[in-house]
């Protein structure tokens, strides 16, 4: 069956979802030395910067890869999955918020933002519009008319 048109709900998780990948990739690229350096200064071995790299590729692409499946295929598996994963994100953002406050302002003051809009992102994919799209019923458009 093909997929109908997208909702503005499932429209809004996009916007969020990809302003939340933006800023996430932005904050990544600013701390990447942070990464890789220990407390007392030394660096990291190279092998950490080839894992590291491996990490944030496959998030981002499993990110990106969810994405796809909400917004372009209606996959209700998607969803639900990119919610459990943000679930367990906020989780770990809530028992580790000790040293993200910890950190720069901008630092903390971004984290709080990405996860703020990822929040949003989850909360749009629950929305009457979007639960039924994901169902595949049919919802009335009320501009279509206009």
């Amino acid at each position: 069956m093909d997929t109908p048109p997208i909702p503005p709900s499932i429209r809004w998780f996009a916007r969020c979802f990809w302003a939340a990948t933006i800023l996430s990739i932005a904050d990544t690229i600013i701390g990447w030395n942070d990464f890789l350096t220990f407390e007392d200064g030394t660096s990291a071995p190279a092998i950490w910067t080839v894992v590291l790299l491996a990490t944030v590729l496959a998030s981002y692409g499993l990110s990106i890869w969810l994405w796809f499946g909400i917004t372009r295929k209606a996959s209700d598996w998607a969803r639900w999955l990119y919610v459990f994963l943000g679930i367990v994100w906020s989780g770990l953002t809530l028992w580790l918020f000790d040293e993200i406050y910890d950190q720069h302002d901008a630092v903390f003051a971004m984290s709080m933002i990405i996860w703020a809009l990822d929040i949003a992102s989850m909360l749009f994919l629950f929305q009457r519009d979007s639960s039924d799209w994901f169902q595949r019923k049919i919802w009335f458009n009320p501009g279509t008319f206009e």
